[in-house]
């Protein structure tokens, strides 16, 4: 009667399979119900990012429109530059941008604003 306690020790074995394979679904639905409650959070975060990439499209649009027609002077990072460099500059290098005109861009600027003026700031 060798096999017996092979047997047992078979039995055990399967029987802390199971109790394994239990655990691991327990942590299954754990990971899962935890998901649930960050997926809003994940989906209002994603639609805030392609509001902003939306938005950041759009203000290279504008920029391409203006640079067009433009007759005034552009600052880049503080410094005043060409229109042939802001022309080619890559829109991914790109902070931000202010466009001032009339008034607002003499205020600021002085006399020589008095055409508008495209300051831009590169990231860094």
């Amino acid at each position: 009667m060798s096999l017996l306690p092979g047997l047992a020790q078979a039995v055990e074995m399967a029987d802390k399979a199971v109790q394994a394979a239990i655990e691991a679904a327990k942590i299954d639905e754990t990971i899962a119900a935890e998901m649930e409650k960050i997926q809003p959070e994940i989906n209002r975060t994603i639609e805030e990012a392609m509001k902003a990439i939306d938005i950041n499209e759009k203000a290279v649009k504008e920029a391409s429109k203006v640079k067009s027609s433009f007759s005034g002077i552009v600052y880049i990072d503080g410094v005043e530059s060409s229109k042939e460099r802001m022309d080619n500059l890559n829109p991914d290098h790109i902070a931000s941008m202010n466009v001032y005109k009339g008034n607002e861009a003499i205020a600021k600027f002085g006399e020589k604003g008095r055409n508008g003026v495209i300051e831009i700031k590169l990231k860094k």
